[in-house]
């Protein structure tokens, strides 16, 4: 019970009492957005640039009837899944080799921020005129850059260590986090060049001035990532409990 109050058990690591109180202030965080959303909104002249919340959610509404964005959701879903895939494994790779030993680590450390630094907006561009535009090879290849780097920093940080519910605690971190990341650059990579996909979808809303849409679109995109990132976040509280 004391661990409880004061947020950690007799190890040091965060209780489930605490986390669970981490999860309700992001809930408290997201109305109080929602919240200052719906004052903005209400402003004379920001209907047409900032819609109010309920008419978004209406918009995400309709969005949700139309076989266009299911379709698109599918496209840019093989994309992320590959992007992810790539980044998971060099990522284990690279980050046990990074983390095996003092050595390699001061050897390569630099190495990986030096690459991991590269601004994506340019490497996407280069991937998608190098690899044919309106295919899904650029999109794989900025979103598994995007996310390998900090997946491999991630897992050299949980190196090998006596307590291995550590380890794997890492390991989970590393992926949700690098979950969300692929989605990011996959999406993106599909605004420069691509048709049928959500990163395009994202431009064609865009330029017809259709804020209420997009911001259900992004809405959505919003939802797609915290659904990939939450069994790993309840691997990554799993993995820590009685450890």
């Amino acid at each position: 019970m004391a661990g409880d109050l004061q947020g950690a058990d007799e190890s040091g690591r965060p209780s489930p009492l605490f986390a669970l109180g981490g999860w309700l202030v992001a809930v408290l965080i997201l109305a109080l957005l929602l919240v200052a959303w719906q004052i903005f909104a209400t402003r004379p002249n920001m209907a047409v640039v900032l819609p109010r919340p309920g008419d978004v959610w209406t918009s995400f509404a309709d969005l949700m009837d139309q076989r266009v964005l299911w379709q698109a959701t599918i496209a840019t879903g093989r994309s992320w899944a590959a992007a992810f895939a790539v980044a998971a494994i060099l990522g284990i790779a690279l980050g046990l080799v990074t983390g095996s030993g003092r050595a390699l680590g001061a050897l390569l450390s630099p190495a990986v921020l030096v690459f991991g630094a590269f601004p994506l907006p340019a490497l996407a561009a280069l991937f998608v005129l190098w690899m044919g535009l309106g295919t899904a090879a650029g999109a794989i290849t900025a979103g598994a850059l995007l996310a390998l780097f900090p997946i491999a920093a991630m897992v050299a940080r949980s190196r090998p260590s006596p307590d291995a519910g550590l380890r794997l605690k890492g390991v989970f971190h590393a992926f949700e986090i690098g979950v969300v990341l692929a989605l990011f650059g996959v999406v993106f990579t599909e605004m420069l060049a691509s048709r049928g996909r959500l990163g395009s979808m994202v431009i064609e809303l865009q330029s017809n001035f259709e804020n209420k849409r997009l911001l259900a679109l992004v809405f959505y995109l919003w939802l797609l990532g915290l659904a990939a990132a939450l069994p790993f976040a309840f691997c990554r509280w799993i993995s820590g409990i009685g450890r």
